[in-house]
């Protein structure tokens, strides 16, 4: 990063790691380890490096609650999610 120039670098999941098309269960299964391998990372420049959080949309509750525990203390800066929902995801 330093010898690009880059201050932060902020990352994600790619949307098609999101599990949308998998039961609520799942889903929140996926995020949560997404959420802790990106925490985990960015441990080890906590002012340089931040992450997305990814939440299980497919239930609303578990999404405000992984949203919740993602973010304490402080691991993530906002949550990411698909720009799409619904019958395209369904497979």
């Amino acid at each position: 990063m330093d010898r690009d120039g880059v201050d932060v670098q902020v990352m994600c999941v790619t949307p098609a790691l999101f599990a949308y098309q998998r039961p609520a269960a799942q889903g929140l299964e996926c995020a949560r380890l997404f959420n802790d391998a990106a925490r985990e990372i960015c441990a080890h420049a906590p002012r340089r490096l931040k992450s997305l959080c990814q939440v299980p949309l497919q239930d609303t509750d578990l999404a405000c609650r992984e949203l919740s525990r993602a973010r304490w203390p402080r691991a993530t800066s906002a949550c990411t999610s698909a720009t799409t929902w619904g019958a395209r995801h369904q497979r």
